[in-house]
């Protein structure tokens, strides 16, 4: 039988003090933190320290006993301010933030409340996309979800590792550790980020350090110790991102090493530390919403972020103070009913539809504009409410699944009679495809439809796996569909990386291009009479486009947002790549060129918003349904054309 656990250890609040810097330094200040996010897994660590200290404090009590007080103890700490955080951050997103994409937090919201914030990530949903974009105010939650699943299997852990003598144990724990850490080894890095089976290695760790430094007398090592304390700032401050997996299991054994020899270190004991790792749930929670609101509506403004990180810490501490002390003091009842009540708030916050209005009238346009007598005020209405409803408006009813291995290959039966058209690429894809099935309907008796956000049919990074792999998935789904005609919406990214030699591109030589071609060849053979490609233009300023409306009312002109609107960038790659490819091809591809609707003779540039202030973009950099209604008239025509 193990001795009594030792008292609560200072220097472990100050290694989450530590933990959640880190974190913080990733997601306000990326460029200097690149390799903050290690800070989660020090977290898991800690966490499994607490966990197997839970559990040992109440093993001599029955099994049913231990079990509930463990999970009454756990849920108390957790379950109060996560919910609250949930309906506050949802308040927050109908009333404070300028813009969002309203149905992704609803949805991600909804998984938030039942810890699913981790499912396996997709195309739509690449989590380093999500930070970049900070559009979905949940995003963080994942790391919570990982423990909460994790709570389901500790207890059974525990519980057969106690039975065992104490040689077997040890062997026990780092025979699941081991199993672990090879799942993570070997899944994919989006899958391994998100599973919590690819992440119980970390938690066995932390029990694992939990026991020996409750079996043992106090282990020495101040050398050691403080060369750690000095490597962990190194480490999160590098200037680079360090290779994920190598570091991640390295960080992961510094962190279970300190904690072994770090008891009651003064260092990690000084108030000011342990004080960051008290608020650190706190933080944790609120910092990310804070962040995104930033983000949308300052962009990436340096200032902008400093002041979100300190209204971050300062509101931590006055939920530590207040609401976390209050709650932690109640007895169990009043806890329950504390969790049902916010549990509730937080569904009908989620599910009610009060809180994300439409307008009043229903339009014949997709943009709802029927006047050309339209104020200010109507400006920043509608800009807000295309990019509240972007993503609703790319679910269109009546897509029936093609294939149970391929959920996102789906076919639209329409009335026509002549052609099978095909519709690939990323989200532009569903961006277009509720105009294009207007547009196509009387001649098209079938529309098959696949897209991947953030990957492009015809090239794709070498670092990015994701992506790679979905190359071979573009063929398959065009190899299936057989269509007469394909249309490929992608807005660029590979494509117009830049070349190796800026002042003289070598195309014969262009990794991009020879991707480029070789995809091409695989697609068109199954492409019976034309392939329609997308061509590439500038990337909107989506940050901006929630300012419109108060730059006009400041007496801006439009070449004034026009010009905030247009950043510089590479997208004549991009166009340089597809000329060259499409006249390789001959005449079974064609360009479709977006940038002379939005060129102003006049004015003699490019404007994504038109003379009255409404944007043709939204927050999410896709076209708005009032630009989809700009390009609708090149539709009408290749649908006319169609022989």
């Amino acid at each position: 039988m193990v001795s009594s656990p030792p008292s609560k250890r200072q220097d472990l609040q100050g290694i989450r003090g530590i933990a959640i810097l880190s974190v913080l330094g990733f997601h306000f200040y990326p460029t200097h933190f690149p390799n903050g996010y290690l800070g989660v897994d020090q977290f898991f660590v800690l966490s499994g320290f607490l966990m197997c200290m839970l559990l040992t404090k109440t093993e001599k009590l029955p099994i049913f006993t231990r079990i509930s007080n463990f999970y009454a103890r756990r849920l108390k700490r957790i379950l109060p301010l996560y919910l609250l955080f949930i309906s506050l951050t949802l308040l927050a997103l109908c009333t404070v933030f300028p813009e969002a994409a309203v149905l992704q937090n609803q949805e991600s919201a909804a998984r938030a409340l039942v810890f699913r914030s981790n499912r396996l990530s997709t195309g739509d949903e690449a989590y380093y996309e999500k930070l970049q974009v900070a559009v979905d105010l949940f995003t963080h939650t994942w790391s919570l979800s990982v423990e909460v699943q994790f709570y389901f299997v500790v207890p059974v852990v525990f519980l057969v590792g106690n039975w065992l003598s104490e040689t077997r144990k040890y062997g026990f724990y780092i025979g699941i550790a081991l199993t672990s850490a090879a799942f993570y080894s070997i899944l994919p890095a989006d899958e391994a980020f998100n599973s919590m089976f690819a992440r119980i290695w970390q938690f066995l760790i932390g029990m694992l350090t939990f026991m020996l430094s409750n079996n043992s007398e106090t282990f020495s090592g101040s050398r050691l110790k403080y060369v750690i304390l000095l490597a962990m700032p190194i480490t999160i401050a590098f200037p680079t991102q360090l290779p994920t997996n190598i570091v991640r299991f390295l960080f992961t054994i510094l962190t279970a090493s300190l904690m072994l020899i770090s008891a009651d270190d003064t260092i990690l004991s000084n108030r000011l530390l342990t004080y960051i790792g008290d608020i650190s749930y706190s933080l944790y929670l609120v910092h990310w919403p804070i962040y995104a609101f930033s983000k949308l509506t300052y962009g990436d403004n340096y200032y902008a972020f400093t002041g979100g990180l300190f209204i971050s810490v300062l509101l931590a501490i006055i939920i530590f103070e207040t609401f976390e002390k209050w709650y932690l003091q109640l007895a169990n009842l009043n806890i329950c009913v504390l969790i049902i009540a916010f549990f509730m708030l937080s569904g009908m916050l989620i599910n009610k539809q009060w809180l994300f209005p439409e307008p009043d009238i229903e339009y014949p346009r997709l943009d709802g504009i029927n006047s050309n007598n339209m104020t200010i005020e109507d400006v920043d209405q509608m800009n807000k409410y295309w990019n509240q409803m972007d993503l609703r408006s790319m679910v269109e009813p009546g897509c029936v699944q093609r294939t149970p291995t391929h959920k996102r290959w789906c076919d639209f039966e329409l009335p026509g009679s002549k052609f099978k058209i095909a519709i690939f690429g990323n989200s532009y894809t569903h961006n277009h495809h509720k105009m294009f099935i207007q547009e196509f309907e009387s001649q098209v008796y079938n529309v098959t439809m696949y897209s991947e956000k953030g990957c492009e049919p015809l090239a794709a990074r070498q670092d990015d796996k994701n992506c790679m792999d979905k190359l071979t998935q573009f063929v398959e789904f065009i190899e299936s569909a057989k269509p007469d005609y394909a249309f490929m919406f992608t807005r660029y990214f590979s494509i117009a990386d830049a070349f190796e030699n800026k002042t003289d591109p070598d195309l014969k030589n262009d990794r991009i291009f020879c991707q480029m071609k070789s995809q091409l060849n695989e697609l068109l053979p199954n492409i019976k009479k034309k392939l329609y490609i997308l061509d590439s233009m500038p990337l909107v300023n989506a940050p901006y486009i929630p300012k419109i409306a108060e730059d006009l009312r400041n007496g801006k002109s439009i070449q004034e947002i026009s010009k905030s609107l247009l950043p510089s960038d590479n997208y004549k790659n991009g166009r340089l790549r597809h000329a060259a490819l499409v006249k390789e091809c001959g005449r079974k591809c064609e360009l479709i060129d977006y940038l002379p609707l939005f060129f102003n003779k006049i004015t003699n540039m490019y404007q994504y918003v038109d003379s009255r202030g409404f944007s043709y973009f939204t927050t999410l950099y896709h076209l708005s349904a009032h630009g989809i209604e700009l390009v609708r008239p090149i539709y009408s025509a290749i649908a006319k054309s169609l022989k």
